[in-house]
């Protein structure tokens, strides 16, 4: 099996964001400060989707599931930056509040992980 027709859900639902970000980009005349809300929200949404994918009966290959709750991760904080952004806060301190939650999130999933294990 291929990479890009086992990846293909994934590679879609990317493509589709990627594709809807630059039209609210072209749209708004690329101005930040309106389309910085609008990511937030799509960020959100492809967040919650690739969570249910990811968590779904029939999520089918583990590989594909964990690429899917990485995703769901990852877009979950750029949806996270995005709202801190939209709200005001300075860049270098919204990227610091997501850099903070995503270590934080990481030492959990680890440890999670371990007691699980042993």
């Amino acid at each position: 099996m291929g990479v890009l027709r086992r990846y293909r859900r994934p590679l879609v639902v990317v493509a589709a964001t990627t594709a809807l970000d630059l039209l609210a980009r072209v749209g708004f005349g690329f101005d930040m400060a309106r389309v910085v809300p609008v990511e937030a929200a799509l960020f959100l949404a492809t967040a919650i989707l690739f969570a249910f994918l990811g968590r779904g009966r029939d999520a089918g290959d583990p590989a594909v599931r964990r690429v899917d709750l990485w995703l769901a991760a990852l877009f979950a904080l750029a949806s996270i930056r995005s709202a801190l952004w939209a709200a005001g806060l300075d860049v270098y301190l919204a990227n610091m509040v997501v850099l903070v939650v995503a270590a934080v999130a990481g030492v959990w999933a680890w440890v999670g992980r371990r007691r699980r294990a042993g």
